[in-house]
């Protein structure tokens, strides 16, 4: 911790699967051999400070970096927790990727209200999203950029911001 000792700031440092792929870069007579091994592993890996401000508080996320991250889930599950899916959507939702990175901060200024904003780096991101006849959605294989800087508001939904652009 940092900080005076009525406000610290808090630093968080999160390492979750194989992180070495994440990390700097190997001999290149190792890589080959690390390449094989962790091709399909999940790595999680990322560095943030918490601080307090004179409004509220403040993540700032030095890094973040993900490797072949997948999930997927029912569409009832998120139901449950969103109710304004559309009932069209049935099935599994299945996104994943195979890298992204990026650094950012989120300051909240308000219990309701705060500012985001950040850039990421994404490769081989996927939705796949089977509907029935009328709604399903497929995107495969994106990978791009993309910055956000804007204010936020909690809803019934949670945050709600605008991504200010994303290219590919």
């Amino acid at each position: 911790m940092s900080g005076d000792r009525a406000n610290p700031v808090r630093r968080i440092h999160l390492e979750l699967g194989q992180v070495a792929q994440l990390q700097s870069p190997v001999a290149p007579a190792q890589r080959a051999a690390q390449a094989r091994n962790l091709a399909k592993s999940f790595g999680l890996l990322a560095d943030a400070r918490l601080e307090p401000t004179a409004n509220g508080s403040r993540l700032a996320v030095e890094q973040v970096a993900v490797a072949n991250a997948e999930l997927a889930v029912e569409v009832s599950t998120l139901r449950e927790l969103i109710p304004s899916i559309p009932s069209e959507l049935i099935g599994r939702i299945e996104v994943g990727l195979a890298r992204l990175s990026g650094s950012g901060e989120v300051e909240m200024t308000s219990a309701e209200a705060g500012q985001i904003s950040g850039d990421l780096t994404f490769s081989k991101f996927y939705l796949r999203a089977p509907g029935g006849p009328q709604l399903s959605a497929s995107v495969q294989s994106v990978s791009g950029i993309a910055k956000v800087n804007s204010p936020f508001k909690s809803g019934p939904l949670g945050p709600a911001s605008t991504l200010s652009s994303i290219t590919s």
